[in-house]
C-alpha cells in the first residue's frame, strides 16, 4: 500500500476568494413592497429591467451563463502526483458546503492498462470516461466538522494494485443564523393535518415519490456547458444558513413561548419577481415536474451520477418529464407557490444524499 508521504502533493492555487459570485456596487439595492394577505405577509417584488445575460468561460474549458451583475473568478486547484497518474481537484473554496470536480488522468505509458477507483471519506465517487483519463464530483457535506478529509484512490495495471491516500483540508464556514417567530396552530404540521388529514397522506407521497427519484444513479450527462438559474443574481437567502424558529402561542391574551425549532437552509434563495426566468444549471433529464405542497411548483434535473438540481415555487412549469434540457434552457417562471410568503426561486443542488451551495457547481472546469 502507498501512502501519501510517498506522493508529492503540490497545490497550485489561483486568485479565489471563499465565493466567486461578486456582486457590484447597488446589485442589493432592489425595492420590494408588502401587504397583508390572509394573515402573512405576502411581499411582492416590483417590475424590474432584465439586465440580460453574458457567456464566461472557466480556466478555458466551461462555458456559463451568467447574469450581467455578476462576475466569475477562478476556482482554486489541487494536483496530487502518483506513480502512473496524476489526481486534480478543482472547487471554489474546499470549504464546507462546495462541490468538487475530480480528475484522474494517468501518465502516457499507464493510459491504456491502467483502472481507477476514487472514493471520499469511503464514499466512492462515480466516475465517466474521458480520452485524457477520468472525471467525477463529489460533495463535501456542509455539515462536516473535520479539518482533513481523505481522497482515496485504488489503481490497477497490468502489474499492480495499489491504493493511495491524499490529504485534503477542508475550509471551515461560519453559515448565518436567521432567528423567526413561529406562532403554533398558524404554521405548524400538527395543526395543518388535524384541519386537513388528506393533507399527511399527500405530503408522504410526495416525500417517497423525492426520496425514489434521489435514489437512482445514472450515467453522468454534464457538459462543458453550465448556467446559473437565473438571469439576475440577489441571494435572498443563503445556502445553510441556520433558521432558528422561536415558536409560540397566544393564551389568554399572553404569548407563551415554546421550544424552538432549529432547521439548515438545504439550497438557496435568488430574487426574482413572478414570471422571471428559471433556468437548467446543467445539462440532465428532466425527472421531476408537479406541483407538491411544501415546494410548489418544482422542477427536478438529474445530471447522472446521483446529481440533481432542484427549482421550487415556480408560478409556471416550462417543461415535462422525460425531457433533455442543456444548461441555460429555459425550465420555469419565477412563482410564489407552496409555503412561501413572497416570490422567489429556491434552486437546490444535491450530490448523492447530500446538499451543497448550487453557486459553487458553475466555477468548475468541466471537460
Amino acid at each position: 500500500m502507498k501512502v501519501a508521504n510517498r506522493c508529492l502533493m503540490t497545490c497550485i492555487a489561483f486568485a479565489a476568494a471563499v465565493t466567486m459570485l461578486c456582486l457590484p456596487k447597488g446589485a442589493d439595492s432592489v425595492q420590494k413592497s408588502g401587504k397583508r394577505h390572509k394573515g402573512k405577509k405576502v411581499h411582492h417584488a416590483q417590475a424590474y429591467t432584465p439586465i440580460g445575460t453574458k457567456k464566461v468561460r472557466v480556466l478555458s474549458k466551461t462555458d456559463v451563463q451568467l447574469p450581467k451583475n455578476i462576475s466569475l473568478i477562478e476556482p482554486y486547484r489541487l494536483t496530487f502526483y502518483a506513480t502512473d497518474f496524476t489526481v486534480t481537484v478543482f472547487s471554489r473554496s474546499f470549504a464546507r458546503g462546495e462541490a468538487v470536480l475530480c480528475e484522474v488522468a494517468p501518465s502516457a505509458e499507464a493510459q491504456s492498462s491502467l483502472s481507477v477507483k476514487i472514493a471520499f471519506e469511503g464514499q466512492e465517487v462515480p466516475l465517466v470516461k474521458k480520452t485524457w483519463g477520468y472525471a467525477g464530483i463529489f460533495p463535501i457535506p456542509p455539515d462536516s466538522t473535520n479539518m482533513w478529509m481523505n481522497i482515496n484512490a485504488i489503481v490497477q495495471c497490468d502489474t499492480y494494485k495499489e491504493e493511495y491516500h491524499f490529504p485534503l483540508k477542508i475550509k471551515d464556514v461560519q453559515f448565518p443564523e436567521y432567528k423567526r417567530a413561529l406562532k403554533l396552530g398558524e404554521y405548524s404540521d400538527a395543526d395543518l393535518f388535524e384541519k386537513k388529514p388528506w393533507l399527511k397522506e399527500k405530503i408522504e407521497m410526495e416525500k417517497a415519490k423525492k426520496n425514489k427519484i434521489f435514489a437512482q444513479s445514472s450515467p453522468y450527462r454534464l457538459f462543458p456547458r453550465l448556467s446559473h438559474p437565473r438571469d439576475y443574481h440577489k441571494i435572498t437567502s443563503s445556502f445553510y444558513a441556520r433558521r432558528l424558529y422561536e415558536r409560540y402561542e397566544i393564551v389568554n391574551g399572553k404569548k407563551i413561548i415554546r421550544n424552538s425549532l432549529a432547521s439548515p437552509h438545504l439550497g438557496l434563495d435568488l430574487w426574482g419577481p413572478v414570471g422571471a426566468p428559471v433556468f437548467a444549471m446543467a445539462d440532465g433529464i428532466v425527472v421531476l415536474a408537479e406541483e407538491m405542497f411544501y415546494e410548489g411548483n418544482q422542477v427536478i434535473v438529474d445530471h447522472g451520477g446521483g446529481i440533481f438540481s432542484r427549482y421550487m415555487h415556480l408560478s409556471k412549469i416550462l417543461v415535462r418529464k422525460g425531457d433533455i434540457v442543456n444548461a441555460g434552457r429555459l425550465i420555469g417562471h419565477v412563482g410564489a407557490s407552496g409555503m412561501v410568503t413572497g416570490p422567489h426561486l429556491h434552486v437546490g443542488l444535491l450530490i448523492r444524499g447530500v446538499y451543497v451551495d448550487p453557486m459553487s457547481l458553475l466555477c468548475l472546469p468541466l471537460r
